[in-house]
């Protein structure tokens, strides 16, 4: 029987997490990081739908992190996959419930802008939701302060420069999937304005705002968008980008940790 929501606070209420982290495809590995405290399988926790996209493995782990807790979210369900969309923010939900004001994401992301090569860290500043209908209507409607906290931006960024991470900024465009983009189409994403693409982490971001907890959130740069390379991209390549930079993506969300 699935656990409730209330079970989910007796168990954190020792060590009550000061961040909730989401990991993205193929960045597992960041988990085993810190000292896991307890852990869940998405099947067993409310509101949660069991992933099935290689690379999200569809756990929940409380663990300490350089002497922080943090509720880790280790894989995530996409709309592709046949949820709907309150199963893509669940997890943004479930965190707010448990009391949680701090919401890290990460993802692994097409690079669109020309510096943009793998194994890249990009943080966001803004996005453009193309998965919602018409899009191109609407543009970028809300201000970089809406969806990502300036201040969280901010410390991630003095954590990269501690650490000497190299960490660029921009702005990130989520696309339904789950096939990947044409050439033509990342051209149409480059003049929109968009410097990454990925399939996720802007309706996590959106729930965040609208739950009032603040919100960061990085891309694994893990691939070229099509026609910006010699080979087109596919999952694999996603796959072995992702835990190539793990390590170094994980080095910088323990920094922003420490920083208090």
């Amino acid at each position: 029987m699935p656990l409730s929501v209330a079970d989910l606070q007796a168990a954190l209420a020792p060590h009550p997490p000061d961040a909730a982290l989401v990991l993205g495809s193929g960045l597992g590995p960041l988990a085993e990081r810190g000292e896991t405290l307890q852990a869940w399988s998405f099947d067993d926790l409310p509101l949660l739908t069991p992933t099935s996209v290689h690379g999200h493995k569809g756990r929940l782990i409380h663990a300490r992190w350089v002497d922080r807790h943090v509720l880790v979210f280790s894989g995530r369900v996409h709309f592709y996959e046949g949820n709907g969309w309150d199963a893509v923010t669940a997890p943004t939900r479930l965190a707010a419930q448990l009391g949680i004001k701090t919401l890290v994401l990460t993802n692994a992301a097409g690079g669109i802008r020309a510096d943009l090569d793998p194994g890249c860290l990009m943080l966001f500043t803004q996005h453009l939701n193309c998965q919602r209908p018409a899009f191109w209507r609407y543009g970028m409607q809300k201000s970089e302060a809406m969806w990502y906290t300036p201040w969280l931006n901010d410390r991630m960024q003095a954590a990269a420069q501690k650490l000497d991470i190299p960490l660029t900024t921009g702005i990130y465009a989520a696309v339904t999937g789950p096939t990947y983009e044409t050439p033509a189409e990342i051209r149409a994403y480059r003049a929109l304005g968009a410097d990454a693409i990925g399939m996720s982490t802007v309706p996590e971001a959106e729930a965040a705002a609208k739950l009032r907890m603040a919100c960061v959130a990085i891309s694994v740069i893990t691939n070229k968008g099509a026609g910006l390379a010699d080979t087109p991209p596919h999952h694999e390549e996603v796959m072995i980008e992702s835990r190539r930079a793990a390590e170094q993506l994980g080095r910088l969300i323990e920094g922003f940790l420490q920083l208090r």
